[in-house]
């Protein structure tokens, strides 16, 4: 075959695959044709000369939209194929999609397309399909968790493009399939989830035979088989299977279709030896017998996109069984936490929060290989409204919109050992103080019975992980209630016991310290120590410059071999009014600034910092301090609070303690541990702090 035959070719088959998977999903498409490009030199090709005249369009399918009822949904399909592997992933990608962005820039002017398009009063909608498939490469590669999410659209004006790379059209394609041989000749029909927007009750099962394009790349997908003696709901899902999510596809099932006769839901690589276990525990929780009799949980089927090359065989016909099944909808499923997957509008609520920015909800929308040309909420928050989340995908958006306090902070305390003869696993044994007994708040509860365990056996490092559920909050994705995660490390050596407290929220921060409390009582009554633990609080030194000078001193990384490039970008601040001669600007603000809370570059140069009287008269409650880090894992930049949190509140809580939080900024090596790095981290960043306490404590001890 001559060379360039051979992408010709190539060419074609791809079209021909995409063209099948677009049967599939229940598409016939018009094919090959030109529209007139109306922005000749902003599209006009990289190397040429002269203005561009025509866009060449792939495919085009347009329907009602069974989603938004009030819209008419225009498809462009543009379809990409190598025979082998992907290559010039980020420039191919940029070519690619900012081409199909401007096909429809100009499709909603294109006299050609307004011919080809029906005669609504609804809304259309244009949107862009991109198949981008490489036949010898893995079928479940995904390519677009490769691409950046800093596509250059050039100021091009589109609604929204949806990817399709192996990984995706795999899965479609084998959903697709498995469903059709599930029941012979029962035509499948695709599950439209009520939205808010298609002005149906959401107890009604609502199908057709084409798939909304909302639906192309998703990793849930709902088909129901329907031949009026018997209603089935497969629910495929392209997530690994896993106790936590099958709660959630279960809770998901009975939403979307439980006016059905019987629910099969499809991992990839469910296994009944390891997992049929896990599948009735998991059902025992749901307890409802009209619901769990009706749930099976199978793998589904690979099929290769790769043999829609070939010519395709079609399934028609009825199911023509004479058995009678009665429709069974359960009435005692609740909304619990843990079994919750929202779809349609309930997801919108919270999308709209100041929590969750628009630089992060377009990111998550790109990480889906969704594409808008806006990054405005306005144009990203109804999208979710149309689409299907799996569980994995709903706990990427929950990590994205984890507030501030859901960063982990740390406290320190360090208290004399005298009871030698004696481990520190002893000594828990003997206080015998159960977690579970306190209360940290009001509208908050600890999970479970936490317990205390030896760290990898050593009966001189004991820690207990546990979390607190709040109640009643409105900062919860979905239901008004939120967890939230704690840690307390107790770490005996020569003599020293040292106890760190990891907090997430107020909330386990107050069970953290309330336990803490009683725990120091009792070794105490016991004699393991004699003196209550040291804790570095923001009345524990002498004066306002020392305390400045503490925080600030952690910009000098002289000593740490694995963080460099200090920078300060956050301090907190208020006039000490105690101080008589206050300078002019200060005093002025007296009464008046409950803090000043200053973020920018060049911050150590500031006047509050740099001049002694200012030094003397300010409160400091925290820094916030941008490292460069390199270990062996991996290597980026963090920023890490240094701070007595709650200091500066309307009376000066000067009992407030010092505690450090962790955030990795950027990372410069793919796939690396991000955990890992926070505990390096977190390791530099304690040396540090033993090290700069340690000389301020000389330094007070060499003034006496």
């Amino acid at each position: 075959m001559a060379g360039g035959e051979f992408p010709v070719l190539s060419g074609e088959h791809g079209h021909k695959m995409v063209k099948e998977i677009l049967k599939l999903i229940g598409w016939i498409p018009a094919e090959h044709f030109d529209i007139s490009c109306s922005l000749e030199f902003e599209h006009k090709r990289e190397k040429s000369k002269n203005g561009r005249t025509q866009h060449g369009i792939d495919l085009m399918y347009q329907y009602p939209s069974p989603l938004i009822t009030a819209n008419h949904d225009v498809i462009l399909v543009s379809s990409k194929h190598s025979q082998k592997h992907y290559t010039n992933v980020l420039r191919s990608s940029q070519d690619f999609l900012l081409e199909l962005a401007q096909d429809l820039e100009c499709a909603k002017f294109s006299d050609e397309l307004r011919e080809m398009i029906e005669n609504t009063d609804k809304i259309e909608n244009f949107i862009g399909v991109l198949f981008w498939l490489a036949s010898e490469e893995s079928k479940d590669y995904d390519i677009i968790s490769k691409i950046s999410n800093d596509i250059d659209f050039k100021k091009t004006k589109f609604d929204s493009i949806f990817l399709i790379d192996n990984k995706k059209a795999t899965f479609l394609v084998s959903a697709i399939k498995t469903a059709q041989s599930y029941r012979d000749n029962v035509k499948i029909k695709f599950l439209y989830p009520h939205t808010g927007k298609n002005m149906h009750h959401d107890n009604l099962v609502i199908t057709d035979t084409f798939l909304p394009v909302q639906y192309i790349n998703s990793s849930i997908l709902p088909i129901i088989l329907d031949d009026n003696i018997k209603i089935s709901c497969l629910l495929f899902c392209n997530d690994n299977f896993d106790k936590e999510y099958l709660k959630r596809l279960i809770w998901l099932a009975h939403k979307l279709c439980g006016l059905t006769n019987e629910i099969v839901i499809y991992f990839n690589d469910y296994d009944e030896t390891p997992h049929a276990k896990i599948v009735n525990s998991v059902k025992q929780l749901f307890r409802d017998s009209d619901l769990v009799n009706k749930i099976t949980v199978r793998q589904f089927t690979t099929h290769s996109f790769v043999s829609l090359k070939e010519t395709q065989n079609e399934k028609n016909g009825t199911y023509t069984k004479n058995d009678k099944y009665e429709i069974q909808k359960s009435e005692k499923i609740f909304d619990d936490i843990d079994k919750i997957l929202p779809y349609g509008e309930m997801i919108i609520p919270r999308l709209s929060s100041q929590i969750l920015t628009k630089e992060r909800l377009k990111k998550y929308l790109c990480n889906k290989g969704i594409y808008l040309n806006s990054d405005d909420k306005q144009d990203t928050v109804p999208i979710f409204s149309t689409l299907l989340l799996s569980p994995r995908e709903l706990d990427d958006l929950k990590e994205l919109y984890k507030e501030k306090e859901d960063t982990p902070k740390e406290i320190e305390r360090t208290a004399k050992w005298i009871k030698n003869d004696k481990t520190l696993w002893q000594a828990i044994n003997e206080c015998d103080f159960s977690l579970k007994d306190i209360v940290p708040t009001k509208n908050s509860k600890i999970l479970e019975n936490p317990r205390f365990s030896r760290v990898s056996g050593d009966d001189n490092n004991i820690e207990v992980r546990y979390q607190v559920e709040r109640q009643n909050t409105t900062k919860d994705l979905l239901t008004g209630i939120t967890r939230h995660d704690a840690v307390i490390n107790l770490t005996l050596n020569k003599g020293e016991l040292v106890a760190k407290m990891e907090h997430t929220s107020h909330e386990t921060y107050k069970s953290n310290t309330k336990f803490f409390d009683e725990f120091e009582k009792n070794l105490i009554a016991n004699n393991y120590i004699d003196e209550k633990f040291e804790k570095i609080t923001f009345g524990h030194f002498d004066n306002n410059k020392d305390r400045l000078m503490f925080l600030l001193s952690f910009l000098d990384t002289n000593n740490s071999p694995f963080l460099k490039n200090e920078k300060l970008q956050n301090i907190k601040i208020r006039p000490d009014e105690t101080i008589e001669d206050l300078p002019e600007d200060l005093a002025s603000m007296c009464g008046k600034v409950t803090n000043l809370n200053i973020t920018g570059t060049d911050l150590d140069k500031l006047h509050y910092i740099e001049k002694e009287n200012y030094k003397q008269s300010i409160h400091c409650e925290k820094v916030k301090i941008y490292y460069k880090f390199s270990f062996h894992i991996g290597e980026g930049h963090c920023i890490v609070d240094y701070g007595f949190i709650g200091a500066l509140s309307k009376s000066t809580n000067f009992g407030a303690e010092f505690q450090t939080s962790i955030w990795i900024k950027d990372t410069k090596t793919v796939g690396m541990n991000y955990n890992a790095a926070i505990r390096l981290i977190n390791k530099e960043v304690t040396k540090m702090r033993i090290a700069k306490y340690n000389k301020y404590k000389q330094k007070y001890e060499d003034e006496k």
